[in-house]
């Protein structure tokens, strides 16, 4: 009987480790999706000067989702905002 218990005990606690892990996949797919869209904005605001907050925007929802690739997000970005607006002047 007490066997069943402790069965049932580690089956949930399986469950709830791999339902944990897949939101915290979800959350990085997000960021990158955030941030692929930030790096797209760029050429646009290098030509017209518009669209700045919305970088900021996409930056800060990828920092928030993954803040563990906070500095690379901010470097990637960084290069491709000089590259570009280099390219534009």
């Amino acid at each position: 009987m007490q066997g069943r218990y402790i069965n049932t005990i580690f089956y949930i606690f399986i469950i709830t480790c791999v339902v944990c892990l897949g939101i915290g996949s979800v959350y990085r797919y997000k960021a990158d999706i955030y941030f692929d869209t930030a790096r797209k904005i760029i050429p646009h605001y290098a030509r017209t000067n518009e669209g700045l907050q919305h970088i900021q925007y996409y930056y800060n929802m990828a920092a928030k989702n993954n803040p563990l690739d906070k500095r690379v997000y901010a470097d990637m970005l960084n290069g491709n905002f000089l590259r570009e607006v280099g390219r534009a002047r």
